[in-house]
């Protein structure tokens, strides 16, 4: 006898256009959290992340960052200076 099993794991959702413009709609007309929540049938979690991300970005979502390689601690020129003083 063989079972299986099948785990679904939703990592990183996000709401369909047609919510995230209610949602704005409803942000610009100055409705509170607990109303955009129960009429939109959302987390009131997810209406905060979205007003934060508007507020900061401007976007509904946060953009993706990348970054290509690890910053530098120290300039070359810096290492040179920190070498001559220890060294000489």
């Amino acid at each position: 006898m063989i079972l299986t099993t099948t785990i679904k794991v939703i990592i990183g959702r996000r709401l369909p256009n047609k919510v995230v413009y209610k949602i704005k709609l409803y942000i610009k007309a100055n409705k509170d959290v607990i109303t955009i929540a129960g009429a939109i049938r959302v987390l009131k979690k997810t209406i905060y992340k979205l007003r934060l991300n508007l507020d900061i970005w401007g976007e509904s979502y946060t953009p993706p960052i990348v970054i290509l390689r690890q910053l530098r601690l120290l300039l070359p020129y810096q290492k040179s200076i920190i070498y001559n003083i220890i060294w000489c």
